[in-house]
């Protein structure tokens, strides 16, 4: 017997006896098909490691309950809202059928941009989202206090390897409508919400990993006054397509990882095609407090920062086509315990 694991793309098969391991979170939708039997749709209910297992076209979960039947999306008012959605992703792709075809079609209805408006009240979801927002400015400045900071101000602007630059840009844009697929994040992040976001990820070759780490490693490392040596290998994510609407809010990464970032702009795609393109600007806010906010993303500078002690967030919402960057995080041998500093809570 074999049971296929996926969310509208494919992700995994798994036979008789195996298993296999994947990162999800709690209210991730997805599919559970048994060779000839129907496929059941399913959905995380609890914290915690779950098992998951198909046999004779039943789904079984351990913790019992951990796993429910999720909606069939098959009534009227789930037409309303994939017909809703489908209406709004298409107005800023008017002048580009293609973009519109492959971002807006129907094989990608059920991703967490849409199926968030058919599973939560909008009141309810955003009364959440602020309350987070909320309690997470109280976590950055204890994160601040109690973490190491490596550089006076806390970030900077630099003039990136053209080379390197040039592949990634010629990659997101040949790509693009080949290799992106939804971003699975979860609709309760307070920073990026699907609910609020239609964003989407793309993925480099390992080999592309390694030439984008090679030119970075040596920038990084110069800035916060470490060997290349000392940091740890990176954490690369993207290219992330943000589309028109998408609000990144403020935030400060993850402290057990991200100790640096690094910003790198492929791709700023207008509703006009007029060549420019309406500015989203990057806030920042420096170890004294202050804020500062970066002129428009150039294709030939990056941005390092600070990722875990530096809050940062782009300004309103984005109202063009499409916004693509790549980000890669470091952090340091010994992060963070061997960086922790003596704080008075």
């Amino acid at each position: 017997m074999q049971a296929l694991f996926r969310y509208d793309q494919y992700i995994t098969s798994v036979n008789q006896s195996h298993s296999h391991a994947v990162n999800t979170f709690v209210g991730h939708v997805f599919e559970v098909e048994t060779r000839g039997m129907q496929p059941l749709l399913c959905k995380i209910q609890r914290d915690g490691e779950v098992v998951v297992a198909a046999q004779d076209g039943r789904v079984a979960s351990l913790p019992t309950g951990a796993v429910m039947k999720a909606p069939d999306f098959t009534h009227l008012s789930w037409s309303v809202v994939v017909q809703s959605v489908q209406t709004a992703c298409e107005q800023p792709f008017a002048r580009h059928p293609q973009d519109a075809d492959y971002f807006c079609g129907p094989r990608n209805n059920y991703r967490f941009h849409v199926t968030s408006r058919y599973d939560h009240r909008e009141e309810i979801l955003q009364r959440y989202l602020a309350e987070s927002r909320a309690k997470r400015l109280v976590e950055f400045d204890r994160q601040k206090r109690q973490l190491h900071l490596f550089t006076e101000i806390g970030f900077t602007v630099l003039e990136g390897p053209r080379n390197v630059l040039g592949e990634l840009r010629k990659f997101y844009f040949q790509e693009r409508l080949r290799r992106a697929k939804p971003e699975l994040i979860d609709v309760f992040n307070p920073t990026l919400s699907p609910y609020e976001s239609d964003t989407w990820n793309m993925e480099l070759k390992d080999a592309t990993k390694r030439t984008v780490d090679n030119a970075m490693r040596p920038l990084l490392a110069s800035w916060v006054g470490l060997d290349v040596v000392d940091l740890m290998a990176p954490i690369i994510h993207g290219p992330r397509l943000y589309h028109n609407g998408s609000q990144l809010h403020m935030h400060v990464d993850n402290f057990e990882t991200h100790a640096f970032g690094i910003i790198l702009h492929l791709g700023h795609l207008d509703l006009s095609d007029s060549g420019l393109p309406e500015p989203w600007p990057l806030v920042i806010f420096d170890h004294a407090g202050h804020k500062h906010v970066l002129p428009p993303d150039s294709q030939d500078h990056i941005v390092l920062y600070e990722a875990a002690t530096c809050p940062h967030y782009r300004e309103g919402h984005f109202h063009g086509r499409e916004f693509a960057n790549l980000f890669v995080h470091y952090a340091p041998k010994g992060w963070p315990e061997t960086y922790l500093r003596s704080v008075e809570l």
